[in-house]
């Protein structure tokens, strides 16, 4: 394992300009090191106290000491506050480093916060999660897991197979003594574990889902008003927009946000036939954009007088991706009437009329494919989770045919690993340099 015995340092807020910067020492001589750049701080001050003061570069800020007990990390810890600059940030950083303080290397403040039994593995991988939530639901579903949500549900799993394997061990070595063991009780913990782990496994499932975010695709003929609905959801003119069919060569994307969801979205080159190379390896990339699709905009110049429909024809017999009509240009043609479709909508793109309506049908989409999770399992614990349920389950058979007892043992043995290897009992230091060396400096 990495050591905890060196003094590190590294801003702990984003780098560039901001008002205010924030900066963390931690380890045992964190306080000396401090107080060289800080002259204010002494062994005297209190801990979990704001003092104001200047920093021996010539910023003023505030600094805050924290005992081992009360620091994130779990050992001494110093949180330096200055103004923003990156200038105020390095020179500040470089005094630290003079005062035989180590640059931290990514995900180290979390990594002995773990070291240090402050956080378990699922908790330490939460942190990272937290800052990349996408949405409000992933945000809160993630604090949970940094709060220990998913610990609490799978540690008296762990227990209960454990309890299995003691009640064999034991019966192995001293089956006079014990006589008969309860098989009828030891299959039903296990039915509970493995149903348990299936629940587990399904929100890893919908968890994988929402990590990707969001995408939406808007498609459709050229010249039908993509652009403009694209740059009337972002509100900002970021994509060309003539009376030229065509103009979008290759897709554009861009972000933001509809009640706390990111979302991606993604203009295409309009599809049809076209002998043109470069317009063709448009098209191309625009069918690819449509099947990465979480929901697809067609959009249908309301104005042609029988707009082409078999893309949309084609849609609803695949059935994927889920996709809206969007019936553009209604401003330009008062005699259209709207049919009451909850696959249609009916919008200017250029007035804003029926935008709102638009937004709800893609806000009523986002809540019924981002439900909220009570935890939110990455990758790596989603595949462990995968192989706990499945050795269950072996163990769960097993005893069902009377299988010799040294194989159900060593099944649930392998279960119990598993689950080790999500709270971080069972990690190694490969594991765990695999997981931290994913963080960002400052985490």
């Amino acid at each position: 394992m990495p050591s905890t015995s060196s003094d590190i340092v590294a801003p702990i807020t984003a780098f560039g300009k901001a008002p205010v910067a924030a900066i963390r020492i931690s380890g045992p001589n964190s306080i000396d090191i401090a107080s060289k750049v800080f002259p204010s701080l002494t062994q005297a001050s209190k801990p979990k106290m704001a003092i104001y003061g200047k920093f021996a570069h010539g910023d003023d800020g505030y600094v805050i000491p924290f005992e081992s007990a009360a620091s994130f990390t779990g050992e001494a810890c110093v949180e330096m506050f200055v103004h923003g600059s990156r200038l105020s940030v390095d020179r500040l950083i470089s005094l630290c480093l003079k005062a035989g303080a180590i640059l931290a290397e990514p995900g180290e403040f979390t990594l002995r916060a773990f070291l240090n039994g402050r956080i378990d593995l699922a908790q330490a991988e939460a942190v990272a999660d937290v800052i990349e939530a996408k949405s409000e639901k992933m945000l809160r579903a993630s604090v949970n897991q940094s709060q220990g949500s998913l610990a609490r549900q799978l540690i008296p799993l762990g227990e209960s197979l454990n309890d299995i394997l003691i009640s064999l061990n034991a019966w192995v070595d001293f089956s006079e003594e014990i006589g008969e063991l309860d098989v009828r009780q030891m299959k039903a913990t296990l039915r509970s574990v493995h149903n348990e782990l299936s629940r587990c496994c399904k929100v890893a499932v919908a968890s994988m889902i929402q990590r990707k975010g969001f995408r939406i695709v808007i498609a459709g003929a050229p010249n039908s008003g993509k652009s403009t609905l694209f740059n009337r959801l972002l509100g900002t003119e970021r994509a060309i927009v003539t009376a030229i069919p065509g103009t979008t060569r290759d897709y554009l994307q861009e972000s933001f946000f509809i009640s706390g969801t990111e979302i991606d979205l993604i203009d295409t080159a309009g599809i049809r036939d076209s002998q043109d190379e470069i317009e063709m390896l448009g098209i191309e990339r625009s069918h690819r954009a449509i099947a990465s699709a979480d929901l697809l905009l067609y959009v249908i110049d309301s104005q042609l007088p029988s707009p082409d429909l078999s893309f949309v024809q084609d849609l609803n017999r695949q059935g994927n991706p889920p996709f809206l009509t969007v019936w553009n240009k209604i401003d330009l043609n008062p005699d259209l009437e709207a049919q009451d479709h909850e696959r249609d909508c009916y919008i200017s793109s250029v007035t804003g009329k029926g935008i709102e309506q638009l937004l709800f049908k893609i806000q009523s989409k986002l809540d019924s494919d981002f439900e909220e999770l009570p935890y939110f399992p990455n990758s790596r614990q989603k595949e462990i989770l995968a192989y706990a349920r499945e050795s269950v389950g072996v163990a769960l058979e097993s005893l069902n045919s009377a299988t010799h007892i040294d194989l159900i043992s060593s099944v649930i043995q392998d279960a119990i690993k598993d689950l080790g290897l999500i709270s971080g009992t069972e990690a190694n230091a490969e594991i765990i340099h695999e997981i931290f060396s994913k963080f960002c400096i400052g985490k």
